[in-house]
């Protein structure tokens, strides 16, 4: 949103809103569109790396492997992640499984130590 219209990340400031999160649901390739919004926050005098989140959904759909390339993005950019892991409480049937419970669980360290 801030992309198409610039104008956005000064009124928030102006707002005074204070941590500001950048949902990257999508896949490693909306990474320029991500870069665009953080230094659009930038510009208008926010500290990307205190008041800048980029929210991740772990939902299995994209691979843990490129779940790492955007965190290391991320890092790059000098932002923190906000992270969440996405299962419906009412579905009893996905590809939830240890083996992709401990990949999660590698993603989440990694998060944690990446802000």
């Amino acid at each position: 949103m801030i992309e198409k219209n610039p104008d956005l990340a000064f009124f928030l400031k102006k707002a005074a809103f204070k941590d500001v999160r950048i949902s990257w649901d999508g896949d490693l390739k909306d990474a320029p569109h991500i870069k665009k919004q953080i230094e659009l926050l930038k510009e208008v005098g926010y500290n990307i790396q205190r008041n800048v989140f980029v929210f991740m959904i772990y939902n299995w759909d994209i691979p843990f492997e490129e779940m790492e390339k955007k965190r290391i993005k991320c890092w790059e950019w000098k932002v923190q992640i906000s992270d969440c892991r996405f299962r419906p409480l009412t579905q009893s049937f996905d590809r939830y499984n240890l083996y992709n419970l401990f990949f999660f669980l590698i993603f989440l360290r990694q998060t944690k130590f990446h802000s």
